[in-house]
């Protein structure tokens, strides 16, 4: 009987200890304590004295834990299947009462201003309700971590004997203010009973709450969509708040099962509307149309198409060959046969649209932008550029205001005018378009020679004296009018008492005249041809060949770092490259991988992070 008796204080003073150290860790250090020591006084402290004598028990799948003060403190054994732990309960108590003691003098010390309690009570009962009502991720965001600038303070005023007092001004206030918002029972217990761990608990509800009010109102929208470019537009935006808010969730990761309850939630809502609204991928390629895979072997496959299979060959020669700047003779092939890369315009198609709304977004919450004049909105529409490219996940590295801005012009816009004059003469043209109309005196007579065979330029026989005159320095002009240098101050002096004096013929003296041209318009049967576009048409398929190339490089160098691991190995971890503020970047240098399970870089077009191997300690 005695034995079943102890067994029975044993068992109740283990549950009251587990009830004590379960209250020091919310925060009720009083009501810990309290079950702490009436366990302790319930265990039946003779079966310590007894246990020297007991036989080992067997060999188990359990775990015993005994609180004893003359055992090793924190010490951990392993012992087949059976894992045993022992604990100091006097080191326990005594910390947990440290704790406690340093908690109170908080307490005591703590500046109690009733006016700014009253005014903190408002501003958490607006804050709150829009917590769990706002469909707005950013607005969500942003009252929470407003909330946090005060809520710890909240958990010290409330031991004030005028606390109570205090918040009811600010309840009336609240509801004197918004009469027609009744407050919920979980508001007001977070401001009678501040607590840390309730206010991140329900920012975690906020977060699935806010995203599913979301995405009710986008499929709604999604549902009156006709165009299909449309509809993707509104998927991708669905996707990347869903994204927010599961990163959001794993960085307060206070509750995991609750984090990870709430995150597939999210997820299972956005797949079920991307199952019913999701439309044809602008990306899909046509049967019919050639394509080709430049590196199968590669971790990031690019495929390219829209030109003959043999073009297509050409390009992938042109990459596995020893070539030096492969950019430059790629720019010929892409430009007159309109080539592409389906893994670029996958990444143009889920970004730009991002990269539009945003800038959309701070247009219209702007007063300043809306009452500017048109020269301060394109200042100020470049600053909003710069902001919306920072804050895509993944930042491919090139110039994104480029590749965004002009994706839309024809590639075709330029077709006639290579056809006509030639690759090579037209992208020199293209390099001169600055100097259109002025008269060039220092380039190389090979450099333009074949240019001269076209209207796109004149030269000497064809440009008027006084044009040609103008554009030299007037340390020439002065010699040319045979005068000491220094005599004539202005051009205009010094080229007028040329054409009086008739000198004109000395100009061969003091400068080659086979080196000069004028730069011209496109000829008039190309009025139709805007030449900006042809200009902002290159410098769109500049940023395009960058990340091909640099694309193609990265994973063809994974592949080679990876093909031959040493066994000095233990594992890999990732390095930003170039794009040190990419969000995955980030994201991605916190992991580490173990060996056998490397991660394929690169994560994305563009992408620059490294992969550094991490050596085994010897």
């Amino acid at each position: 009987m005695s034995v079943l008796v102890k067994i029975i204080r044993w068992i109740v003073g283990l549950f009251f200890i587990l009830g004590g150290l379960g209250g020091f860790m919310s925060d009720e250090m009083a009501a810990g304590l309290i079950m702490t020591v009436i366990g302790l006084a319930i265990l039946p402290i003779s079966l310590w004295k007894k246990k020297k004598k007991e036989k080992p028990a067997p060999q188990s799948q359990t775990t015993a834990i005994g609180l004893t003060s003359d055992r090793p403190k924190s010490k951990i054994t392993r012992n087949g299947n059976t894992t045993t732990i022992t604990i100091d309960s006097d080191a326990i108590l005594q910390n947990v009462l440290a704790k406690r003691q340093a908690r109170q003098e908080e307490i005591d010390n703590y500046d109690y201003q009733y006016r700014t309690v009253q005014g903190w009570s408002l501003q958490l009962l607006e804050s709150l309700h829009l917590l769990h009502t706002t469909k707005n991720f950013d607005t969500l965001k942003g009252r929470y971590d407003f909330i946090n600038q005060f809520y710890y303070d909240l958990c010290l005023a409330k031991h004030n004997k005028r606390y109570t007092a205090d918040i009811q001004k600010g309840i009336d206030n609240f509801k004197s203010t918004y009469y027609e918002t009744t407050l919920q029972d979980f508001e007001i217990d977070l401001l009678y009973n501040p607590d840390q761990k309730k206010l991140k608990e329900l920012y975690l509800r906020s977060i699935g709450n806010c995203f599913e009010l979301f995405a009710a109102d986008q499929a709604l929208s999604l549902a009156n969509l006709k165009r299909d470019s449309a509809k993707r537009n509104r998927l991708d935006k669905i996707y990347e708040v869903a994204d927010q808010s599961i990163r959001e969730i794993d960085n307060v990761d206070l509750y995991g099962d609750l984090g990870k309850l709430i995150a597939n939630q999210i997820r299972k809502t956005r797949d079920k509307i991307a199952n019913n609204y999701n439309p044809k991928e602008t990306s899909e390629l046509p049967s019919s149309m050639d394509q080709l895979v430049v590196n199968p072997q590669s971790s990031f496959p690019l495929t390219i198409y829209n030109a003959s299979n043999a073009k297509l060959r050409k390009v992938a020669k042109l990459l596995q060959s020893d070539e030096y700047n492969k950019n430059s003779k790629l720019m010929p092939l892409f430009a007159e046969h309109n080539i592409k890369c389906l893994e670029i315009e996958d990444y143009i198609h889920k970004y730009k649209a991002i990269y539009l709304q945003r800038i959309e977004d701070k247009k219209e919450k702007s007063t300043e932008y809306q009452q500017s004049t048109e020269m301060d909105r394109l200042d100020m529409e470049s600053e909003y550029k710069d902001k919306a490219v920072k804050g895509i996940y993944e930042i491919a590295n090139c110039d994104l205001k480029e590749l965004f801005d002009y994706k839309d012009i024809p590639l075709t816009i330029d077709d006639q005018l290579i056809k006509e004059y030639g690759f090579d003469n037209f992208s020199l043209y293209m390099k001169l378009q600055s100097r259109v109309g002025k008269v060039i005196t220092n380039w190389e007579r090979k450099d333009i020679e074949d240019l001269g065979k076209t209207n796109l330029v004149s030269m000497i026989d064809e440009i008027e004296i006084d044009e040609v005159l103008l554009t030299l320095p007037l340390k020439v002009l002065n010699a040319i009018a045979e005068k000491e240098e220094g005599h004539f101050k202005r051009k205009k002096k010094a080229v007028d008492y040329i054409n009086e004096q008739d000198l004109s013929a000395n100009l061969g003296k003091h400068i080659a005249t086979r080196r000069i041209f004028k730069v011209n318009p496109l000829p008039s049967k190309y009025d139709h041809v805007d030449i900006d576009l042809v200009v902002k048409s290159w410098a769109y398929l500049k940023e395009y060949l960058n990340l091909f190339v640099d694309t193609y490089f990265n994973g063809e160098s994974y592949k080679d770092r990876t093909s031959h691991m040493s066994s000095y190995i233990e594992g890999w971890k990732v390095e930003p490259g170039y794009q040190d503020s990419c969000p995955r970047a980030r994201e991605e240098c916190k992991k580490t991988y173990s060996r056998s399970n490397p991660p394929k870089l690169p994560f994305h077009v563009g992408c620059t992070c490294n992969l550094r191997s991490q050596m085994r300690d010897f």
